[in-house]
């Protein structure tokens, strides 16, 4: 049984994403940007990853918190923003015009699906 759940995992993570200059090396915990490491967090790192593997998709504040801080964060969008803010600084050429985490101000935010 527990042989078929692992399986079951590795299809429905992949390995690595990769979108433009990023990727995101879910075995080794490893993020690229224009072929140079960054260095994250934990926190940073588990925020990147639920982005990343909904690429396209927006997630809602409520969402994400819950994912990475736990349920009783849900209502906590500063910290949310505070670390969009730091992840954007370092994986974004621009951060204050973003490419690759968009917002969707009231609702979400989202990484822009690779192409």
């Amino acid at each position: 049984m527990l042989r078929r759940t692992r399986s079951h995992e590795a299809v429905l993570t992949p390995r690595i994403f990769t979108c433009d200059d990023i990727s995101v090396d879910f075995v080794q915990r490893r993020v690229m940007v224009r072929g140079q490491e960054v260095v994250l967090t934990l926190t940073e790192y588990k925020l990147l990853s639920q982005l990343v593997s909904n690429a396209g998709r927006v997630m809602l504040h409520r969402e994400l918190l819950t994912k990475v801080w736990g349920a009783e964060y849900q209502d906590e969008v500063e910290y949310l923003r505070a670390y969009i803010r730091h992840l954007r600084q370092k994986i974004e050429p621009d951060p204050h015009q973003p490419r690759y985490i968009l917002s969707r101000p009231g609702v979400g935010y989202m990484f822009a699906s690779p192409l």
